[in-house]
């Protein structure tokens, strides 16, 4: 039991340092679509995007960071 309280700490560490992270980001500030543009939707107020693809083309963006 005392081996599993010791490797909680930093993996609930790391679990709420990605929360945060994520939590704070916009995809309409921090990311540029690459390609495809009309397949990118940026909804949520920039917390949400999705990317679509069909039998020709996709889609993709990348970090600005």
């Amino acid at each position: 039991m005392a081996m599993f309280s010791q490797s909680f700490s930093p993996i609930m560490l790391l679990l709420l340092s990605i929360l945060f992270t994520c939590a704070s980001a916009n995809f309409h500030r921090d990311a540029d679509v690459t390609y495809g543009g009309n397949r990118v939707k940026i909804l949520e107020a920039g917390r949400t995007l999705t990317l679509s693809l069909d039998q020709t083309s996709g889609s993709g963006f990348q970090s600005k960071k």
